[in-house]
């Protein structure tokens, strides 16, 4: 299907490849819209017959109203599944992807989203796996990527036909530019972020929670099958962190720069900047997974076994999609507050300044430059608005880890050891959701690491140990509520 495209695209280069919507699940979609239709026609006329039919001695008249009335709920309630089933028919046929030299445009009957491969700041691969009765092991049955923009913006695409080397080419395409970015921030100090439960830095590799400093990293393996992040710790048989695949973003980046600092760190070498960049290699390696070649589904059983569970994924997909549309809305208009400088969004509640509540909605600044909705600081329920109508403040979030002291110990084996203690500090910055307009700013920091003991234990093999304050979150709610519960 042809459809016009944004005009940035004329700035992406020559098409490479078109991805279309997949064949199968049309099918079966329209095939489960006929299905309740010829269903709710059955139970209408059933419902029909029997208001005419005459009475009956055996049933009683309760008995026949209620089996009128059910009958015509029920085909009222097939009639709006095949409603359904046709209008997500509709939507799924005009899924389409459009790759080019330097982007991808991904478009539905909605928008056309263009991103250029140098925007992108990261991907994600999720792979729902499904067991065969012929086989022990699990064969991909789905794919599905997600695509941040540097502004915040979020692409998903998932139910193409040809999906796995359309990821292949977002996996190669990105993770060679976030590359240079990422080396960057991390020789230069800085924490780079591969998804909420994952960062590493010069310290080492991190949870969020606990640091295993680099000497202490045995192996980050990086699963072929699924993505899966395993951190290994030497001495451990047991895995120090292991993270679902879904929630790793830009892997093959974590595992390329992992070992390459493994690498430099066994040869007691220093990276100079840019080094580990060269390393990368053109082109990913390809996925020992393969596109398995679906069966063929016959639509009347496919449209049955849908229909026994579609009042409960009915309701749970409306619900969900409701609530995601909502949120999407409200980080779509407000992340780019803090991107955008001045700009603000047009649609916001106004910042009158006058006794009242203002919510606000809270976005920090990932380590590639971009913006997102917080992982680490929490508004309170009062606070939090629903949608973007609702909020009248912005508050920006920028954190970093600061070392105060370094106190050093020696071990009872004679080996010198070393104690760091860190304090977050956040600067935040405080802007009117409407106009994008600066109310105040400020550097806050959380709370101090207890201090040195005069004896401290290390674990076995490590020399060096690292001590951390909690996040300022209380403070910054303390700081932030005069400006958002005006008395």
């Amino acid at each position: 299907m042809n459809r016009s495209l944004a005009p940035e695209t004329a700035q992406l280069g020559s098409l490479q490849a078109e991805y279309q919507a997949n064949r199968l699940t049309a099918k079966i979609l329209l095939g489960a819209g006929v299905a309740s239709i010829l269903f709710s026609l059955l139970l209408f006329s059933l419902a029909i017959s029997r208001a005419q039919a005459p009475r009956s001695g055996l049933l009683s008249d309760s008995f026949r109203r209620d089996s009128i009335t059910i009958s015509a709920s029920l085909g009222l309630f097939m009639l709006l599944m095949a409603v359904f089933f046709f209008v997500y028919h509709r939507y799924h046929t005009s899924l389409r992807v459009a790759v080019y030299a330097d982007g991808f445009v991904s478009s539905d009957w909605h928008e056309s989203l263009v991103c250029r491969w140098d925007e992108a700041t990261e991907v994600y691969e999720s792979i729902t796996y499904v067991y065969r009765q012929t086989s022990d092991r699990p064969g991909p049955r789905r794919w599905a990527y997600t695509v941040y923009r540097a502004d915040g913006q979020r692409i998903q695409i998932a139910g193409l036909e040809g999906i796995i080397p359309l990821g292949q080419t977002l996996k190669t395409e990105i993770s060679k530019r976030v590359l240079h970015k990422a080396v960057k921030v991390y020789q230069a100090g800085g924490i780079v972020w591969f998804g909420p439960k994952l960062h590493i830095s010069q310290q080492g590799v991190s949870d969020g929670d606990r640091t295993l400093p680099w000497h202490d990293v045995e192996e980050v393996r990086l699963s072929e099958v699924n993505n899966a992040v395993t951190v290994r710790q030497k001495g451990r048989r047991r895995s120090w962190k292991h993270i679902v695949g879904s929630q790793v973003g830009n892997a093959w980046v974590l595992k390329t720069m992992v070992d390459r600092i493994q690498e430099l760190n066994r040869s007691s070498r220093q990276p100079a900047v840019g080094e580990a960049v060269s390393q990368f290699p053109p082109d990913l390696p390809a996925r020992r997974t393969r596109e398995l070649k679906n069966r063929r589904v016959k639509i009347v059983a496919a449209a049955a076994v849908l229909l026994i569970a579609v009042l409960a994924f009915g309701s749970y997909a409306i619900t969900r999609n409701s609530q995601q549309r909502a949120r999407y809305e409200m980080k779509q208009s407000l992340e780019d507050v803090c991107a955008g400088g001045d700009a603000g969004a047009p649609g916001a509640a106004p910042y009158a300044q006058t006794p009242g509540l203002y919510p606000v909605l809270y976005v920090e600044k990932t380590a590639i430059g971009g913006w997102r909705s917080s992982y680490h600081y929490s508004p309170p329920a009062r606070w939090r608005p629903q949608e973007s109508a609702d909020t009248a403040l912005v508050a920006c979030l920028e954190e970093e880890q600061v070392e105060i002291e370094r106190c050093p110990y020696t071990l009872q084996s004679g080996d010198s050891a070393t104690l760091v203690r860190l304090q977050w500090q956040t600067t935040v910055t405080l802007r009117e959701a409407q106009t994008g307009k600066v109310v105040t700013s400020d550097t806050i920091g959380g709370e101090l690491p207890r201090a040195c003991q005069e004896s401290e234990q290390f674990k076995e093999g490590d020399l060096t140990a690292f001590l951390s304050g909690d996040r300022p979150e209380e403070q910054v709610n303390d700081w932030l509520k005069p400006y958002v519960e005006i008395q």
